[in-house]
Formats: structure tokens, sequence, C-alpha cells
């Protein structure tokens, strides 16, 4: 939205208040009795400015002018000042004619505050108070009172005119001036701008207050009579009187471009004593204007030609007058508190100022702040930089701050070093709490060795710090990078090295660090040091808790963590019960976390709502749940729930997962930008996923190049997506070409790893956002993991074992540079699993099963903080933590004839709370029928994947359903493979053969197999595109 909607929007009246309130109640209602319609289409446009516009068609100048009359009041006529940079009269717009009507009559009882005699003239303004004490014993006196009470309408200007001639005669007359100048001064017509003048001059001298002055200027300007608008000005300037027509007389000379006219405008009311109040009330009007920015830069360059010739012709009084004026419109009509404006047009502005040596910093100051408060943080960070390289201009310790702020949000390490070297030129050294909030900034980066070397420079200034806030920042950086060991010896430190006692927040701290580490032990020591220290938890603390539980899908835990900080009495925040909301996603209850979130919805929380919405989106996305998308996007828009980025993550990401990859990418690139949301690295990295997996390659890259054009720090979520995507495109490449072209070579992804190696490290994982193909995995281990399990699973899965080893050697050479005991990914494990399978080193594959299953329990243990001898429960979230290595183990023990230890193996985990996914108990199934475990692997497929079987899509086909029909039978995520049937079918055959031969065995497995799995043997008889006579060798 344009900034000078904003500024008319901002002139209504607010006594229409009540009128909006019943528009937003009759908006509800529809969206209540019709939640799905239209809903897809509405979210992608602005919905904020959307309501702005209803508001401003429906409640906004329209009421006081009808369509007609906003066109260019300024077209007719001649001009009485010149400016050799001025526009033609027809250059102007409609827009700005809106702008130039922009003060309505109520405006005339809006101006209370201005100290002189009027004040209670201007209050008698409104038309009931005007009127109310008119005679009534005359007819025509009683006509125009009626009419001067019903709505403001140009056709009925004639009949109040011939009214109040007919009044002349009459008593009180004078009080009819007042509103019927406000009806004439705001018509459109010539004729009754004329008579506006005529009522004027019929008004006593000593009668006309600043109102008066104020419509006829609107008049006058209405006639192009410039000069006579100036020359009211003046008298009511020489009256002592404020808000009499200036500022409207002056935003017509801005907009006009007559240079001469402001400038004498300005000076006969520019009050020196009030720079700040008057300067900025002076300017209401111009600041409205469309193009006002580009009148300035027009002001900017006319001031610097003026200024060739002071030699020659120019008296330097109004040079400096000139200069003055400059300073004002910018300050008063530019620089205010929001800024919306292109970040060309302000520096070009700033770029046309600096040879006039106007180097406030008041001005650079302002400008900075207005744009942060806008959210065009960007331009307020290259205007800051524009900054730097003007003389004698010293930027406030305010400005430093929040545009430090600024870099911290982009991650911007080389602007925040900027910040940080300019606390030392402009003011010798940063100030304690500079210090302070530049190590919270960089510890928030994760980065170390800068929270450690600007703590030296600290210590050497201000000597042992006196609070823990910069000993927080030393404890936080080490516990986002997962560390805990060094996050404790910091903590130690408190105590020991600087003699303060550990705050909760210092605790909190200490929690996370373990929590990050996912270290259950840890967290339940932590906190029971915590209160045997005598510190009582905080919101934070059961918030960290909460989290933890939550992110481990322990229900109890959360739910056990929930119940305590009822106990304790702490206020609730929308990060508690967001992060129960998602304890139960993970639990696999999306119904009773979306009942959750309805119940929390209407009570008093404390931080935004839109965490515990976002959860359930994102829910939804994962499940393609389109239905479920829309309507709890339905419901946050009847609520009023603002979108963050997060939110348009999970729209974006369950686009990319119905295969809308370009609908996706629009939101990135039109939609966000639009709506004011910042698009971070995670945002890029569903876009490139998408394509990667669409097998469009270039789009993948392309998106990166986007992101990296706007100044977008990778992190690790693009990495990976980008290892992916490479690695993927080098193996096509490498399939595509002839056979004896040699061994397999991922140079690409081995290319863009080494980069990765050299610029990233563990500060990676310090990211405030979810973090792409880490999914149950370890957290510290993801780091360097995460960057070499897929290239090392495709080197192996292809059968070059001896280059995905030597890339495990690499791996352990980078992980040991951040720990000496390198930790591992479940997905790594998998990874080495299938490279030794495929050469036939089963003892490997043994020994990383058995590490793969020691991790899984440390990821499975659950928070049990007040009976820790509780039997442990896998958590639903992490019941398939295992599945991918079970399924290399297991080939493993078939292939070694270890059929039995398979049959084992599975009860094991079924016993230990772990669960087969629906390719595991294919591939068991499949195992077994291998090696002939007919009966086992017929009961085992007949209890976990026939449950709801429908039949073979082809023969569904042939019984005449058409595809809509067949997709909407009842599916399961557990159904058995073509493959698993052609085992199957194999061995039942060969038991037939059994049977007719006369085996007794073979006649009461059958009749074993009829008895207890009748829908899989209905699955074999049935089976398509078999060559073999499958029903004959049942029946027989």
């Amino acid at each position: 939205m344009e900034p000078w909607w904003t500024s008319m929007l901002e002139g209504e009246d607010s006594g229409d208040g009540h009128q909006l309130d019943n528009v937003t109640e009759r908006r509800r209602q529809r969206v209540s009795a019709n939640p799905f319609s239209g809903f897809l289409l509405e979210f992608l446009y602005p919905s904020g400015a959307l309501a702005l516009i209803r508001q401003f068609t429906s409640y906004g100048l329209g009421k006081w002018e009808s369509p007609a009359s906003r066109h260019d009041i300024f077209s007719r006529g001649k001009r009485s000042y010149m400016s050799s940079t001025c526009r033609s009269d027809v250059e102007l717009g409609s827009q700005v004619s809106e702008v130039v009507h922009l003060e309505s009559p109520s405006d005339s009882h809006h101006i209370r505050t201005t100290g002189n005699a009027d004040a209670d003239q201007i209050a008698l303004s409104p038309v009931a108070a005007a009127t109310s004490s008119f005679p009534k014993h005359t007819s025509s006196l009683k006509a125009l009172h009626d009419l001067l009470q019903k709505p403001l309408l140009a056709s009925r200007n004639n009949k109040l005119w011939r009214l109040y001639i007919k009044c002349l005669g009459l008593a009180d007359t004078d009080q009819l001036a007042l509103p019927l100048l406000e009806r004439l001064s705001y018509s459109r017509h010539q004729r009754d701008a004329e008579r506006a003048v005529q009522l004027f001059h019929d008004i006593p001298f000593h009668k006309r207050a600043a109102v008066h002055y104020r419509l006829v200027v609107k008049a006058y300007l209405s006639l192009q009579d410039v000069q006579q608008a100036l020359n009211c000005v003046k008298e009511s300037s020489e009256r002592g009187m404020a808000n009499s027509g200036e500022h409207r007389l002056l935003a017509y000379a801005v907009d006009k471009g007559l240079w001469d006219l402001g400038l004498e405008t300005w000076k006969l009311h520019f009050d020196e004593t009030n720079t700040s109040a008057r300067n900025h009330r002076l300017w209401r009007l111009a600041r409205a204007l469309p193009n006002i920015w580009g009148q300035a830069l027009t002001l900017a360059k006319y001031t610097k030609t003026q200024f060739d010739q002071i030699q020659d012709t120019l008296d330097s009084d109004r040079a400096l007058s000139l200069l003055k004026f400059i300073r004002s419109l910018v300050l008063g009509s530019l620089l205010t508190r929001h800024i919306s404006v292109k970040e060309e047009e302000i520096l070009s502005l700033f770029d046309a100022l600096k040879p006039l040596k106007l180097r406030k910093p008041a001005m650079y100051n302002r400008a900075i702040m207005g744009l942060i408060r806008s959210g065009s943080d960007k331009a307020a960070g290259r205007l800051y930089r524009h900054l730097r390289g003007v003389e004698h201009t010293t930027p406030s310790q305010k400005t430093m701050h929040s545009i430090f702020r600024v870099f911290c949000s982009f991650r911007d390490v080389h602007g925040m070093q900027m910040l940080l070297d300019d606390w030392f030129r402009y003011y010798q050294a940063p100030s304690r709490s500079a210090y302070e909030m530049t190590m919270a900034a960089f510890a928030a980066q994760g980065n170390a060795q800068m929270v450690d070397e600007i703590f030296t420079l600290f210590l050497s200034r201000f000597g042992r710090p006196k609070t823990l806030i910069p000993l927080t920042s030393l404890l936080s950086v080490h516990a986002r990078r997962g560390d805990v060991g060094e996050t404790a010896n910091q903590f130690k430190r408190i105590a020991g090295g600087f003699k303060l006692k550990p705050d909760v927040a210092c605790w909190n701290v200490l929690l996370s660090a373990h929590a990050r580490q996912d270290d259950v032990e840890g967290v339940r020591r932590c906190f029971d040091e915590m209160k045997g220290d005598g510190i009582r938890p905080d919101e934070y603390t059961i918030g960290t808790l909460l989290g933890f539980c939550a992110n481990r899908g322990d229900i109890e835990g959360a739910e056990d963590m929930y119940r305590l900080s009822e106990h304790l009495e702490l206020k609730k925040t929308t990060v508690m019960i967001g992060s129960l909301v998602l304890a139960y996603i993970n639990d696999g209850q999306l119904g009773r976390a979306e009942t959750l979130v309805k119940k929390f919805s209407t009570t008093d929380l404390e931080g935004p709502p839109t965490r515990m919405w976002n959860h359930i989106l994102t829910a939804f996305a994962s499940r393609r749940d389109g239905d479920g998308i829309s309507r709890t996007l339905q419901r946050m828009q009847l609520l009023e729930v603002p979108l963050d980025g997060m939110t348009y993550s999970a729209l974006m990401q369950f686009l990319v997962n119905i295969g809308q990859v370009t609908a996706a990418y629009r939101i990135l690139k039109e939609v966000m930008p639009r709506e004011g949301i910042r698009a971070t690295a995670f945002h890029y990295s569903i876009i490139m996923e998408g394509f990667a997996k669409q097998g469009d390659l270039g789009a993948a890259f392309g998106v990166l190049q986007r992101m990296t054009k706007r100044n977008i720090r990778p992190t690790i979520s693009t990495h990976i997506v980008l290892l992916k995507a490479t690695a993927s495109a080098d193996l096509t490449e490498f399939k595509a070409r002839p056979a004896e072209y040699g061994s397999l070579k991922l140079a690409g992804a081995e290319n863009v790893l080494d980069e990765l190696l050299l610029d990233a490290d563990a500060s990676q994982m310090a990211v405030n956002e979810p973090i792409k193909g880490i999914k149950g995995q370890l957290l510290p281990a993801v780091y360097p993991a995460a960057f070499f399990d897929f290239i090392i699973f495709l080197y192996g899965r292809e059968g070059f074992s001896e280059k995905a080893l030597d890339l495990y050697d690499r791996y352990l050479i980078a992980a040991k540079k951040e720990n000496p005991y390198p930790l591992h990914t479940i997905k790594l494990i998998a990874a080495l699993m299938a490279t030794h399978l495929q050469g036939g080193r089963y003892v490997e594959v043994a020994q990383y099963w058995g590490l793969a299953m020691k991790i899984a329990r440390r990821q499975t243990a659950r928070l049990n903080l007040a009976d820790s001898s509780t039997p442990n429960q896998v958590p639903s979230s992490r019941k398939y933590l295992l599945t991918t290595p079970f399924r290399h183990h297991a080939k493993s023990l078939s292939e070694q004839g270890k059929i039995d230890e398979l049959i084992t193996l599975v009860e094991f985990l079924n016993q230990n709370g772990f669960e087969l996914e629906n390719c595991s108990w294919n591939l068991s199934i499949q195992l077994l029928a291998l090696n002939r475990r007919t009966l086992l692997a017929f009961e085992l497929c007949e209890t976990h994947l026939m449950r709801n079987w429908a039949g073979w899509r082809l023969q569904l086909r042939e019984k005449g359903m058409t595809n809509r029909q067949i997709k909407r039978l009842p599916k399961s995520p557990m159904r058995p493979s073509y493959t698993t049937i052609s085992h199957l079918a194999e061995v039942f055959l060969e038991t037939s053969h059994s049977k007719r031969t006369g085996s007794e065995d073979a006649k009461n497995l059958i009749a074993n197999l009829k008895l207890k799995c009748p829908k899989t043997i209905n699955a074999v008889q049935n089976l398509p595109g078999s060559e073999i006579d499958l029903g004959r060798g049942i029946s027989g």
C-alpha cells in the first residue's frame, strides 16, 4: 500500500469506528457461514491491505465528496508563481487532487489545541452545534437549518445559497457562515468556490477565525488564485493564527514545484520555538502527496543550482532559508515514524542532499529508524552504509543498536563486524550495552570465536562483569552449537571465576544445551540440580522441557511438564501450549492437538498465537491434507491470527508435497514480499528440494542462485538439499553412459562437499529454524554427518564400497575437529551398513547394527522427572527409527542363512516398542518365503499387510470400477507389494506340488494357510500377470 493512502486513512473521522466494527462483524459472519469459500485465492492477496482499501472506499473521502469531485482542481486558470523546475498543470493527475482534498469538513473541529481565541469558534463547526440556536420563526431559516443537516451533496448548494441570501437580513446570520462555507469550499464547481470567497468577505474582519481562513484558502486554490490564497495566509499569520490554510498552500506549492511560493509560505508559519510539532503539522498534506519523494529530489537539485549561482545573483540569506526549507520538508514530510519508499528513491535523495552539506545526523537517524519500523530493513542497511561515507556525520547509538539488529536478522556477519568497528570509529569503544548486545548477536549465530574475542575486549575495558548478562552469552553460544561440555565449563566459571551466582536464565541455557544434545539423563540431572540450588523454574524452563519432550514425541513427559507449570502457577505462554500441541502431533494425535489449539485460542496467553497454529498447518501439510490446511487457515483468519514465515513454509511444503512446486515458488517470489514476510534459507530449501524431486535440477540450482543474489546466507538445510541434488545429477549422468565407461564418480557432489567443509562449522546448528533432511536424527551428530550420509549411501548402493569408505574416513577427520569422539546418525550408520552389505562384510554390518541399537535406545528414552524407574516406552514418533538399518541387517542375516536370528530380531523389536513400516514388513516376509518359512511368512502378511486389502487394481478395473472409485477405497499404509505376493505364490505352488505327491505336512500346511490367511490366499490366487496357473495349484 502506498504511503499516501495510509496518510489519507489517518485523516479519517474517528467517529465511524462503530460502523467499522459492524462491517468486521458482518464479515466474520460471512466467513463462518461459508468457511471454505474462495480461500486459496484470497490467501494469496494481502488481507491487511484489502481491509484498509475496503475501509477507505466505504468510509473515506467518499462520504464527503461524490466520485465526480475527485479530479484535478488545479487544472484551470493561471498561476501567480513560476519556477524553472515546475511542471505544467496538465501533468497533475487525479490522485493529487485527492490529496489536496484530503481535509474533510470535520477537520475544523479536530483542531482544538491551537492555543488561541478561535478554539471556541472552531468547536462550533458541526452543523448541529452551529444551527441549534437558530430562531425557528422564519420559514427560510428553518429550511436552511434542515438542509444543512443533510449529507453533503453538491447539487444542494444552489438551494443553500438561495436560502442564505434570503436570510441575510435576519438575525443570527453570522452563525450560518461556517457550515455553509464548509459546504461551498468542498464543492468541485467553480461557482461554489466563488460563493465561498464572497461568503468569507461577508464575514466581519474581527469574526474571522482560523477555520474560515483555512476554508477560503481551499476555495482560492480551486479557483487557481494562488496570490489571494497567499494573501489570506499572510493575513491570518499577522493576526497570530495557526492552522489557517498554510499546510494546504504548501502542499500545492510542493506538488507544482513552486519553490518560491513554498519558501514564502513556510517562512510565514514556521514556529522556531516548537520545530518538531509545528513542522510535523505543517507538512501533513504534503506528506500524503504520491509524488512527494520525487518532488523532494527536485527541490534538492533546484537548491543546488541556486547555490551554484550564489556569487552572482543569489542572496546568502535566501540560500540559508532554502536550506532550512528543504531540511524542514525532509524531516516533516518524508522522515516520518514509518517510511515506505523504494530503496533507490531514498538513496537518490540523500545523494542529492550530500552536496548541500546537510550533514545533520538527525536526518540519517530518523530515516534509518523509520525504514526499520516499516520493515524496510534492507534499505535501512544500505542507507547506513551511505551514512558511513558522509564526513562529520555520526550515527546515534540508538541507530547503531537498531541497525545492528538488522544485520543480525540477516545473519550478515560482515555487517555485524562492520558495526563493531564503527563503535570504535565513532565512540572510541563500544558501550557496555553495545558489548553485551554484540556478544548476544554472535552467540545467536553460534560464532564462539567472535564471542570469546569480544568478551576479552569487554574484560579489558570494564573488568570483571558485575552482572550475568555477558556471561549468559558465553553460555548460550556453546549451547546453541550443542556443545554440552563447553557450556558446563562456562557455567562453572560463573561462580568459580567471576564470583557470581547463576540465575534462572543461566540454568535455562545449561538445560537447553542438554536438550539440544537429546540427552535425557543430562536434562533430568540438570533440572534436579537447578531445583537443589534453590532456583524456581520459570516459563522458559518449562517451555524448554516441554519442547524437549514434544520433539521426542514423549506425550507423558510433556503432560507432566504442563501439570508442573500449573502447580508452579506460571503464566501460560503460546510456547508452552505450542509444545504440547507438537507433542500430540508427534504422538499421532492430530485431532487432539487441533482441539487444544481451538481451546486456547480464546484465552489470554503470553506471546503470539501463530506458532500453535503453524504446528497444525505443518502436520496437515505433511499428510497432504488440503481440507485440513484450508480449514485451519480459515480459523486463523477468523481469529485474526497473523501469518509469519513458518506459516508460509507450511503452505509451500504442502504444495511441494502434492507436486505443485511452481505454485509454491510463487508464494516465495510474490506473496511473501507483498506481505512483508522475509524469506529465509529454509523457504528456499523447500523449493530446491521440490524441483530436485521432480528431476528439474536446473530449476533447483536456479532457486539457489536467486537466494545468493539476495544475500541470504545458506544454512545446513540448503547445503543438504544442494548435495543431494548434485549427487543425483551426477548419478543420472553416470547411468546414461555406456557400461564400459568406468567406475562411478560423483565429482560434482564431492566438489560441493569440499566447499562446504571449508566454509561450514558447528555454528550451522545454531539456526532458529527447522533443518531439512535430519528427521529423527541425533542433533549433535548432524554436522557434519548430514553432508556425507547420502553420498556414502549412493556409492555403497551402486557397489563402489571403496569410495564410500574413503568418504567415511573423511567424515571422521572432519567430525573430530568438532568432537574427539564423533557421533553417528542413524542415516550415516544405514549408509555404512549398505556399503558393507554390498561388499559381503557381514561382521561389519552386524557391528553397525549394534551401534544403531545403542543410539536408538538413547533417542527413545523418556523424560520422567517424577519416577525414573518407570518402564521405558518408545515414543510414537520414533517407533520407526530403526527401519532402514533393519532392512540392511535383515538382508545380511538372510544371505548368511541365519533366518532364525531374523525371526528373533523381529520379535525383539516388537517387544521393545519399535515397529516396522510397510517396506520392512514386505522385505521380512520376502526373506522368510525365500528361506521357506512358509507358514510364518503367510501369517505375518495376513496380520500386518492385509487388513484393508481391497484387491488388485487390475481386477478392480476389470470389475467396472473407475480410477476415481478405486482411489476412494480405504487405504492403509501397510499393504503387500507385488514382489511379496509373487514370493508367497512361488512357495505356495511348491507346497501344492508336495501335497499332490502325498506329503501330509504339505496337506496340513495348506489347510492351515486357507484357514488362517484367507486374504493372502486370495491375493496369491488373483496375482495379475503370472504365467503360473495359480488357481489350479491352489485348488489342488
